[in-house]
């Protein structure tokens, strides 16, 4: 309390209050505007048919979806991406045969 009295007695100008009344307030208003980039949300896949791409959920769609891609394997419709897609048959089906069974 003594602290709050001492303050109270100082000058305006050292921080103290005045009893004195106020003819005019000051108000002062900033506004500041910031710009934000939010990146926008991924694309979902679409296959060519224009439905939307989803990986197989079960072993039953895992094989189905292989048996599909064997049967264009030998056409152009993946021959950019061919390496790449007997890269990674390769490393998953030597992984498959190096799991232990559950």
């Amino acid at each position: 309390m003594r602290t709050a009295q001492a303050l109270a007695e100082l000058p305006v100008t050292a921080g103290g209050r005045t009893t004195t009344p106020v003819r005019e307030v000051v108000v002062r208003t900033m506004i500041r505007t910031e710009t934000v980039t939010v990146p926008a949300p991924p694309r979902p896949a679409v296959r060519a048919s224009g439905q939307l791409y989803t990986l197989p959920e079960d072993a039953v769609e895992w094989v189905e979806t292989l048996k599909a891609l064997r049967g264009v394997a030998g056409t152009g419709q993946i021959y950019p991406f061919r390496d790449q897609l007997a890269k990674i048959c390769d490393r998953t089906a030597q992984v498959l045969r190096e799991a232990v069974p559950a």
